[in-house]
């Protein structure tokens, strides 16, 4: 799992990443950006409400000097104010440089951001601290991710859950020492936040080794919950019908979909032999879980290896009873290519048992294109998908994107996007989110030159049609690399 997740941390600072969210009547991209002068740089833009058009905000002050960098994973609002959190580099008093917890606060909608400074008490044999979400509910926000800590025995990095907390919207924070780095696990992380009947629900994985071990380790899905708005945490166990051997998803965004007391979730999950899929559900509002079973329709030959990757559910979209979600299979036969194919699968009992949907009109051959399909959105009747596959010779990425108009029932892949540009090389979809008959997909897009930049379609006619956002204004022009990884809900 750590080396999962610094290859996240790792990519992200090379690319440029971006995160969505809706407001009331715009748009907001948080993320960072590279230039052919900077590294990597925070990143705010704002869109009108279709999408159409983006602008860049230059307003964000206060950085400590010896920053070298910076990135943001992920934004939260409350009427007007804002909150961005993930990490900046900075200078240390020897050569090497650390990585600390960023938190950004707006209280203009994102027109303006400066930087949070009051961070009370981080122990002190933190090396390391990455926030990779936040959320806020009134006055109240926290802030989660994972921190690295320097064994002094070993002279090696251990990793453990990060927490923070604030209940002034963000403009204080102070570091919560319960449910951190006093879990007894040698590994852990937390990937995301959600709410449910008034519960904040904190969501990751973590580590337990045998006794007197650093060796092969057993792995569960890490679970918090606070009823109280953040003042106290209680931690699900093994007991909770958590399996071991398991990994959910790492993105913020696609971790888990509650909807009244149902919640969903999903990942890999390992059996002595081999990964199968991994749904979760829990009709009391995350406090226990039980594993679904029931996916008919698929192959019999979808069990990876942990040699040869493992089948996952990647993210889980529900509108009522209808759920979809979507993920990707190895063949478990080894080849070159490494072949997985991409699936659908459909829910009309809110999660309790599910089929694979076979109906997807020109759905290309994918055995040797590397393809998969990484995010899912849905609102009433529409749905889009979305991921990435090969060309014939698997040199060059499409865009693999999929749509249904009955609630997941069936789907055809969208051919035709107007405005691409004449340099483009390749691309691949990371995220979607969508809202009665718009949806903004986002990714990134490769030039001729192997710039790499941000990648937005839209539509506003349920699928129908498709345009490629070509323009955003005030991006500087140096700009040479750039990703979107994450569309954000937050209404």
């Amino acid at each position: 799992m750590k080396i999962l997740i610094r290859s996240i941390i790792q990519f992200l600072f090379v690319n440029f990443s971006l995160i969505t969210i809706s407001l009331a009547s715009t748009q907001m991209v948080v993320g960072l950006y590279g230039t052919q002068t900077e590294f990597s740089l925070p990143l705010v833009m704002l869109g009108n409400e279709t999408g159409q058009s983006w602008t860049f905000v230059k307003n964000i002050s206060g950085f400590p000097a010896g920053t070298r960098g910076g990135q943001v994973r992920h934004v939260s609002c409350v009427g007007d104010n804002c909150i961005a959190a993930g990490s900046y580099e900075h200078n240390t008093n020897t050569d090497l440089s650390a990585f600390s917890p960023l938190l950004l606060k707006s209280s203009d909608k994102g027109a303006s951001w400066s930087f949070v400074n009051t961070i009370s008490y981080i122990p002190d044999n933190v090396t390391h601290a990455y926030l990779d979400t936040v959320d806020c509910q009134d006055s109240a926000c926290i802030a989660a991710g994972y921190a690295d800590t320097l064994n002094e025995k070993t002279g090696t990095d251990l990793e453990h859950p990060l927490l923070l907390m604030s209940n002034d919207s963000g403009q204080t924070w102070r570091f919560v020492n319960g449910g951190t780095l006093d879990l007894p696990h040698m590994d852990g992380s937390f990937y995301g936040i959600t709410r449910n009947n008034g519960n904040w629900i904190l969501i990751g994985s973590y580590d337990v080794y045998p006794s007197g071990s650093q060796v092969n380790p057993t792995q569960y899905p890490l679970f918090l919950i606070s009823k109280d708005d953040g003042k106290s945490w209680t931690q699900l166990n093994e007991n909770s019908g958590l399996p071991s051997m398991s990994l959910l998803e790492e993105n913020p965004e696609a971790l888990v979909e509650c909807a009244d007391n149902i919640c969903l979730t999903g990942g890999s999950s390992a059996t002595q032999k081999n990964y199968i899929p991994l749904i979760l559900r829990s009709d009391d509002s995350s406090q226990s879980w039980s594993i679904i079973k029931n996916i008919s329709g698929m192959p019999p030959r979808t069990l990876g290896s942990k040699e040869r990757g493992s089948p996952s559910i990647s993210q889980f979209s529900c509108t009522e009873n209808n759920c979809v979600a979507v993920g990707d299979w190895n063949w478990g036969v080894y080849t070159p290519y490494h072949p997985t194919i991409p699936f659908v699968i459909l829910s009309r009992d809110k999660g309790l048992s599910w089929a694979r949907v076979k109906n997807i009109d020109g759905f290309p051959v994918f055995q040797e294109h590397e393809p998969f399909l990484s995010t899912v959105s849905c609102a009433d009747n529409f749905c889009a998908a979305g991921g990435e596959y090969g060309d014939k010779l698997n040199i060059t990425k499409l865009p693999l994107l999929i749509v249904s108009r009955d609630k997941g029932e069936s789907w055809t892949l969208i051919k035709n996007i107007s405005g691409l540009p004449s340099n483009f090389n390749d691309a691949a979809i990371s995220s979607i989110h969508c809202a009665d008959n718009s949806c903004t997909v986002i990714g990134v897009w490769t030039t001729d030159t192997y710039y790499s930049l941000p990648l937005i379609m839209i539509t506003n006619d349920s699928g129908q049609s498709w345009s490629f956002i070509r323009s955003i204004t005030d991006l500087p022009e140096n700009t040479n690399r750039a990703e979107l990884v994450s569309v954000v809900n937050n209404n």
